[in-house]
């Protein structure tokens, strides 16, 4: 500015040691330096303080400091030269090695890439059936948490496995701290994870060895697709270890890694998760001071070596507890699904209330389907509901939020409920039964023997004729789970009983082959509170007829 007198520019291309000196002009102060390809923090020192700049954009780095960012990006190549690899062909159209057709990067379950060939003409075509079957595949994903000790990584990580094995990709965690117990047989404290306890950090190698290899096998054997190594994996040194463990699987498989880095800047939230490890199977039989004093010198020995993840790396970064989500080279439909997820997803503990609708008049003439109204007993349970909604949730009219099908049964069940937030959802309907609609059981296996017999072998995966199959059920009220994820107040679902099975299994972590045969109790409320080591359930029954 005018006033100024000496200013240079300092930032994380000088490692914030240098700095770089300004010539004034008119009324600005100027420099001109080379930067290479990235992202770069920077702050003015003005006559001896260090400033941001209002005009130019800022960026919390992973300090939680604001600083004056700049992105210098690769230069764009003109449209008029063209590749060589084109020049040599007259019809200037592009060569196609087989080492740069496109990947399959859907990883969907049912979705294979084939190798392309034209069929001889008397050859009959073999149709493939049952897509929504999960096919093997040699395309795995590999996410590597990255975080310093009491940052939520084992919450964020269980959490999204659960998430990604119940909509059909078969997931599952690798936790460091299991293997350490396995291998080692006890607890160490803070004093094991000291970078200078060499023969510690020797152990530490050879235990994330052993879950990598069984990362592997789990991969070829059982067919999974997504593994997650959840651990602190701090430094880069150990990262790299990683990465080539997973490229020496080639060709056999071919992974494709991401970093899942977790970075709590708010001492509340890091206090909070270190009180949640209380809980935790590494900390059992301890007392909280205890706890508390080893987590807290725990977090100082990784803090020496904590580098964060490369720009040059795949990775996610989720900042305070999904205040703030940074994504870098996420491409594909699964790791989007893995993005938008983490973009959603909050650590707030809420209670959950599923309840079922009260006795329908097809209940009582046990038909399938259908958009009756409640019978005298159905009035009667949405009354009692009512009642306990007032004495076990006191703050209901102010803070429950009440959510209900727009089915005719589910809105008279919930209606008279007391909420500060009432919401009518169609995904919340019923299961479309098809042709089946308004049918008994015993009239589907006497008119449809094939569907019926269908049914009965693949609960699942069977579709009613026009209708839907569970699996139908779990991708329509993925919404439904998202925002309960985002909710940090208590929430009310009214709906039915096959809706009500695929949200509770998504909640308790039931496989996917058991939700539709999930033994969901009627005139019950089942609250569900989500905790960062599973999820507390309890039942009350409000009339003495209550079943599952």
């Amino acid at each position: 500015g005018d006033h100024a007198k000496e200013v240079s520019l300092t930032g994380s291309f000088t490692n914030w040691i240098d700095s770089i000196p300004m010539e004034k002009r008119a009324t600005h102060f100027c420099v001109t330096t080379q930067l290479p390809i990235g992202i770069h923090h920077f702050k003015f020192i003005v006559d001896g303080e260090w400033k941001v700049s209002s005009e130019s954009e800022t960026m919390i780095d992973l300090n939680g400091n604001a600083n004056n960012c700049i992105s210098v990006r690769r230069a764009s190549v003109p449209k008029h030269i063209i590749p060589k690899e084109w020049k040599e062909r007259s019809d200037k159209s592009p060569v196609m090695s087989p080492a740069t057709i496109q990947r399959n990067q859907l990883m969907l379950p049912g979705v294979n890439q084939f190798k392309c060939s034209k069929p001889s003409p008397n050859t009959p075509v073999k149709g493939v059936y049952n897509t929504d079957i999960h096919n093997s595949s040699k395309h795995k994903l590999l996410i590597i948490t990255v975080g310093l000790p009491a940052r939520g990584k084992s919450f964020i990580s269980q959490k999204l496995s659960r998430y990604l094995d119940w909509l059909g990709f078969p997931s599952q965690v690798f936790d460091i701290c299991t293997y350490r117990k396995q291998i080692l047989g006890k607890f160490y404290n803070h004093d094991w994870y000291d970078p200078d306890n060499f023969e510690a950090s020797k152990l530490r190698t050879k235990i994330a060895t052993v879950a990598l290899d069984d990362i592997f096998t789990w991969f070829k054997e059982e067919d999974g697709t997504v593994a997650v190594l959840d651990g602190t994996n701090c430094s880069k040194k150990r990262r790299e270890y990683i990465l080539e463990l997973v490229k020496s699987q080639k060709p056999e498989l071919v992974i494709r890694p991401i970093f899942l880095e977790i970075i709590v800047n708010d001492p509340e939230v890091v206090m909070s998760n270190i009180l949640a490890n209380v809980n935790s199977p590494d900390y059992f039989g301890m007392d909280k001071e205890t706890v508390i004093d080893d987590l807290t010198q725990k977090i100082r020995n990784y803090r020496k070596i904590y580098e964060p993840v490369d720009d040059n790396k795949r990775y996610i970064r989720v900042f305070d507890a999904g205040k703030q989500i940074v994504t870098n080279r996420v491409t594909g439909f699964l790791l989007g699904k893995v993005s938008f997820y983490l973009s959603n997803f909050r650590t707030n503990t809420k209670d959950i209330y599923f309840v079922r609708h009260g006795q329908s008049e097809y209940n009582v003439k046990q038909l399938i389907g259908g958009d009756s109204g409640l019978t005298p007993r159905g009035f009667e349970f949405a009354s009692l509901l009512k009642n306990w909604a007032e004495t076990n949730i006191p703050t209901a009219s102010e803070e429950l939020s009440l959510w209900s099908s727009t089915m005719v049964r589910a809105i008279q069940t919930a209606e008279g409920v007391p909420c500060g937030q009432y919401i009518r959802w169609k995904i919340l309907e019923e299961i479309e039964a098809g042709v089946c609609d308004s049918m008994t059981y015993e009239e589907i296996e006497e008119k449809f023997p094939d569907e019926f017999e269908a049914r009965s072998k693949d609960k699942l995966r069977y579709r009613y004729p026009r209708g839907e199959s569970y699996e139908d059920l779990i991708r329509r009220v993925e919404p439904v789970i998202i925002e309960l994820e985002r909710r940090s107040t208590p929430v009310m679902i009214v709906a039915h009983q096959a809706i009500l099975r695929c949200m509770y299994a998504y909640f308790r972590d039931f496989p996917r082959d058991q939700v539709p045969h999930i033994k969901f109790p009627s005139e019950c409320v089942v609250k569900v509170t989500p905790q960062a080591f599973g999820a507390k359930e309890e039942r009350f029954y409000l009339t003495s007829n209550s079943h599952q």
